[in-house]
């Protein structure tokens, strides 16, 4: 069995629940990706398969033939920009339950436009048992929730964030 056929074997179903943030990732993923290459770099390097999350060099170094780390982030980052940009127009088209759109549903409910509500994503996201580390998917969470921000300005923010000390109410 190939990766394409496990991953769709495995995709998530989105439902009128809450799904966790990771199996909305995947789902995406699976909608976004243009081929089994690209879907193995993603599988790889957010841990999607179970195996655990590999650094850029070693997602490179694995495959067969091996690329250069930055072609690896070059991969990831047009996956990124897809998935937005495909939840955007799935959004548009009166799609809101495909892939895509989900995820940037469920990224503007859990962490919103502004930096109050990351509290509670953040330890939602930390608690969760989940294949992605908590801060990429803080990361990957904040880029999808607001329009305008690239994934350095959300890593940027989440540093920010990470920085002060937890409210606690």
């Amino acid at each position: 069995m190939g990766l394409v056929d496990w991953m769709a074997q495995n995709a998530p179903a989105i439902t009128d629940g809450t799904p966790p943030f990771a199996d909305l990732f995947f789902a995406a993923c699976l909608d976004a990706a243009k081929n089994e290459g690209q879907r193995l770099i993603v599988t790889r390097r957010y841990g999607l398969d179970g195996d655990g999350s590999l650094t850029l060099a070693a997602v490179a170094a694995s495959l067969d033939p091996p690329v250069s780390r930055e072609r690896v982030r070059q991969i990831l980052d047009d996956i990124l920009i897809r998935i937005k940009s495909r939840g955007t127009r799935q959004r548009r088209g009166g799609q809101a339950d495909r892939p895509c759109a989900a995820l940037l549903r469920h990224a503007e409910r859990v962490a919103g436009s502004h930096a109050s509500g990351w509290q509670a994503a953040w330890e939602r996201l930390n608690s969760k048992r989940s294949p992605i580390p908590a801060k990429e998917a803080m990361v990957l969470l904040i880029y999808f929730a607001v329009p305008h921000r690239n994934r350095r300005q959300a890593q940027a923010a989440v540093e920010s964030f990470l920085r002060q000390p937890p409210e606690h109410a």
